[in-house]
């Protein structure tokens, strides 16, 4: 028997490999205590400290009460019970531990060394032990740190670099405290140039200190902070993901964006600004600068997010997950999969109108405490009260004097009107200017709204319009809520002084939750010319591509005042949607997917305002057609969770209605539900939806739809390694597309007969599948159809010059497409050519970026593939231990996931395995590899602490755009 107790408390047999969890009561604190001893103890001692109250007399009976109930335990194996002595005969993690220092195993030792005694493990119930587990448990953290520096300077002395990287950065997790630690790895960092990852280590240390034992960084660790901020200076550009760019100037607000961005950038206890005013009052655009600025200054990445189109916490998370290139879904609560996913990162998000997300607003302190190097900077129209929340008030632009002729309310008035009339002269109206800035007290979006009349009125008409409706500017009637008080009032004058059919036109966009074309507004019964008329009243915004867009706070003030026509106007918006699906559906494959797949993404809030609509009203046929229609478009973007559960909830409402579940649109769910299982591994549903929908459809006589369902149940068979089934399918859905002179689904059936073919051994065969296919898809314009036939091709010849240039063009055409599943695993098979030819590096590159996507999707079909693949490059590292239980992973992963093991990927991992085993023992199988996705991130922190070269792979290659987390 073996207790393991550094870290924890665990206990293992001879014949079982598995480590189990030890109950910490009196009778495992028992063993503990003699397991951590050096030499025997006698009884009289060990009475004495565990019950340290009782006599002498009183003690030496509940010790002996207490090895009576230990021999009712298996524990008693390990224990050689004296008259006199007591000794744990079984072995520990502490002696090997020992053995190992003794002996000057320092890898070993360190290898053994898994926390701190005892760490967490609560003492037994009125045993306070503290006075006997400090000293021990202080005196091995002791010999830990001997033996960390010793194997530090041996691989130092060897120029191993990134293993002094990877040592260190597992003893900032084991020792947060150690200050030495931060600075050795932070030194390390920059001898290997790269600085941000030192500035990420000290400041993850500093916020430690501050927060657990509210001290500052030592000098030592200030300095070289200075040093690793100076070398930013000539790192890459930092990340600006969604930040918006805007076409006009931006002006004023010079004091705030000073006061604002101290803020941002001072220590860890400053880490949330919420930017706080009324609607219009310029949060946003003020929010954008300085996300700009601080970018700038301090080489961080900045991450915008506007919140107006999401209205649930699962929506917010999903968007930050994907912007991180992070899984949308997996086993783990949201939440945790967020935290995990920004922990590491030095990042600040910019989340912009929060203010109807306030029930989600814990989220906010709960993501501060769990990401240490995170900044928050959010606008809202009221501050969220919480502690960590520093509130800058946004008042009117230019403060109190806003009646002066300089200040930053007329130059925005002066700038905004010289745009709407290029021959707007300022001479003469001065004073009446000032005046109507004051009126609008320095609100940006009224200042706006009211130059926008100039070119149709001259400033003293629009002044005299305002003085007599606009009274009410400064209003306190209880009757109006909050935060309407002023923007209400600019919009309320707006409002009245439209025609009444552009005030129609005005509510019915309303229904846009993204940005919308004149298409669709007609199908609203909005006309172009109405649009433009609404967009030189500021009413709206041009946008590029032709697009129109709202200020969000108008947005919200329009829908009020539909009332009644709501419903009918959801209609049309729901009909609009449905219609634009399905006409881009089937281009979805054709030449124009690219084009048609970005202009989905942009709708997608509408698309899921039309899906919602459609349950609340009941509207399930259309519903069904809707979510069919969408079924490529959420494959390709990796929204398989959603996808999947939009397709469920109609399908579940529609089946016992009979005029639906015998329909057309409910077979092409059905089938729909079926792939999106099927890539989600859940093989048995996708199996009895298939069969469901094939059922259907030769109900209803549709050759086209039996096609892509036996196409389906073949792909299905094939990864499930049922290969004659598999064939079978295949050669009926060839049958039924020749039929129906289908050339593009021929193509597509084609190449998975390739794949097929492949797996089978026959090479010569999947190449003729393969290169048939290619050439129907080309003649069809399916670009991504070209894309994964290339992709094909190089896994059945062996020219590695043509692999590479195939794969790169492969590639390309995926990245264009925004094909996350596709670009997945063109970026496996490059790690492989790499591995061909001995650059480990690029390899490893290549596969981090393959299991980002892959961990991004929910996809675990090639989970054996990847691990196996992984326990060959840590094997080419020297990383035993970590190639064997890979190796062993990825081959218990055909019994978790259920899809079959290919032969050549089973004996790679086999021969892993044997070539490892020559250097470590045999040991358990790791927990994290019952469950795919823990796996998976498992496999990706490995290759991302281990990389010995942060090569640019491809992009150094072939010029091609890399994706980033």
């Amino acid at each position: 028997m073996q207790l393991l107790l550094l870290g924890g408390f665990w206990w293992t047999s001879l014949d079982e490999a598995e480590r189990q969890l030890l109950t910490p009561n009196l009778n495992a604190w028992v063993c503990a205590i003699l397991a951590t001893s050096e030499q025997p103890v006698t009884r009289e001692y060990l009475a004495d400290l565990l019950w340290p109250e009782l006599n002498a007399g009183a003690s030496a009976n509940s010790l002996r009460q207490r090895l009576h109930r230990l021999k009712q335990t298996p524990l008693i194996a390990g224990l050689n019970v004296g008259p006199k002595l007591l000794k744990w005969t079984g072995d520990s993690d502490v002696a090997a531990f020992r053995r190992c220092c003794t002996s000057g195993d320092w890898l070993g030792a360190l290898t053994l060394y898994g926390g701190p005694l005892l760490q967490g493990v609560p003492f037994a119930a009125h045993q306070p032990l503290e006075d006997w587990l400090e000293p021990q448990r202080t005196k091995l953290h002791g010999a830990y740190r001997h033996a960390l520096w010793q194997r530090t300077r041996e691989l130092q002395a060897s120029g191993e670099r990134q293993a002094v990287v990877a040592l260190l950065h597992q003893a900032t997790q084991l020792d947060p405290d150690a200050s030495d630690v931060v600075a050795e790895l932070a030194r390390s960092y920059l001898i290997l140039r790269e600085p941000l990852k030192a500035t990420q280590a000290i400041g993850q240390h500093q916020a430690h200190l501050e927060r657990e034992l509210g001290e500052g960084l030592p000098a030592d660790l200030e300095t070289l902070l200075a040093e690793a901020r100076g070398a930013l200076g000539t790192a890459d550009a930092p990340t600006l993901w969604g930040l918006p760019t805007f076409l006009t100037s931006f002006v004023g607000r010079q004091i705030e964006q000073q006061t604002a961005l101290a803020r941002l950038t001072a220590g860890p206890a400053h880490r949330w600004l919420t930017i706080a005013g009324a609607g219009g009052v310029g949060k946003t655009r003020l929010a954008t600068e300085l996300a700009r600025v601080y970018a700038e200054q301090t080489r961080h990445g900045v991450y915008f997010f506007s919140l107006a189109p999401l209205s649930e916490e699962s929506q917010v998370v999903e968007a930050i997950l994907q912007a991180f290139g992070e899984p949308l879904e997996g086993q783990l609560p949201p939440r945790t999969r967020l935290f995990r996913a920004l922990e590491r990162r030095e990042v600040l998000l910019v989340l912009d109108n929060f203010e109807h997300l306030s029930g989600i607003a814990d989220l906010l302190p709960a993501l501060l405490s769990a990401c240490p190097q995170v900044r928050l900077l959010i606008t809202s129209r009221q501050r969220l009260h919480f502690q960590a929340e520093e509130v800058l008030r946004l008042g009117p632009l230019g403060g109190e004097q806003t009646n002066a002729p300089d200040t930053s309310s007329v130059q925005l008035f002066i700038d905004r009107a010289s745009r709407a009339d290029l021959s707007f002269d300022t001479a003469g109206s001065q004073s009446t200017i000032s005046r109507i800035v004051e009126r609008c007290e320095g609100l940006p979006l009224a200042i706006e709204l009211a130059a926008a009349w100039i070119g149709e009125y001259s400033p003293e008409v629009v002044l005299s319009q305002m003085q007599q409706s606009w009274d009410f500017l400064q209003t306190s009637l209880r009757d109006i809520s909050e935060r309407h008080r002023s923007l209400r009032a600019v919009f309320e004058y707006s409002w009245q002084v439209l025609p009444l059919g552009l005030r129609a036109a005005y509510t019915y966009l309303a229904i846009f939750r993204s940005p919308f074309s004149a298409a669709a507004a007609a199908a609203l019964g909005v006309s172009e010319p109405e649009l433009h008329l609404l967009e030189q009243r500021s009413l709206i915004n041009a946008a590029s591509g032709g697009l129109f867009v709202w200020h969000e706070n108008l947005r919200t003030y329009a829908l009020e005042q539909l009332g009644d026509q709501l419903t009918g106007k959801l209609d049309l918006h729901l009909d609009y949607f449905l219609m634009l699906a399905e006409v881009a559906a089937p281009q979805l494959k054709g030449r124009e997917q690219a084009r048609i797949l970005s202009e989905l993404a942009a709708v997608y809030p509408d698309l899921r305002s039309a899906l919602a609509y459609a349950v609340r009203a009941g509207q399930i046929g259309r519903g069904l057609r809707l979510s069919g229609a969408l079924h490529w478009f959420w494959y390709v973007r990796g929204f398989l969770e959603e996808g999947l559960s939009w397709l469920d909830l109609f399908l579940d409402k529609a089946e016992h209605q009979s005029h639906l579940n015998d329909s057309a649109a409910y077979a092409l769910a059905l089938r729909c539900a079926g792939g999106l299982s099927k890539d989600r591994s859940l093989f048995e549903i996708a199996a009895q939806r298939f069969v469901g929908a094939m059922q259907l459809y030769r109900s209803l006589n549709d050759l086209t739809g039996q096609a892509h369902t036996a196409h389906m149940q073949g792909v299905l068979e094939r990864d499930l390694g049922h290969y004659p089934a598999a064939r079978q399918a295949f050669g009926e859905a060839i049958s039924l597309r020749e039929q129906e002179g289908d050339q593009q689904g021929l193509a597509t059936t084609l190449n998975d007969l390739g794949i097929l073919s492949a797996y089978e051994g026959d090479r010569a065969a999947a190449r003729s599948f393969f290169e048939r296919s290619l050439v129907l898809k080309r003649e069809v314009g399916d670009i991504q159809g070209v894309a994964y036939a290339l992709n094909n091709i190089t896994n059945v010849i062996d020219d590695l010059d043509e692999i590479l240039t195939l794969n790169a063009e492969s590639l390309r055409l995926k990245l264009e497409l925004g094909d996350v599943q596709g670009s997945a695993v063109s970026y496996v098979n490059y790690a492989h050519n790499f591995i061909e030819l001995g650059r480990l590096d690029e390899a490893a590159a290549q596969y981090i970026q393959a299991l980002r996507l892959f961990r991004q999707l929910g996809s675990f079909s090639a989970a054996a593939e990847l691990l196996g693949s992984v326990a060959h490059v840590a094997l080419e590292y020297h990383q035993f231990v970590a190639a064997l239980e890979f190796a062993d992973a990825a081959l218990h992963m055909e019994t978790v996931t259920g899809v079959k093991m290919l032969t050549s990927v089973r004996a790679g991992a086999v021969e892993v395995r044997r070539r490892a085993l020559e250097h470590v023992t045999v040991r358990p199988l790791p927990e994290w590899a019952a469950d795919p996705a823990h796996a998976l991130e498992m496999a990706l922190r490995f290759l991302e602490e281990n990389l010995t070269t942060k090569s640019t792979g491809l992009g150094q290659l072939y010029g091609l755009a890399r994706t980033s987390a």
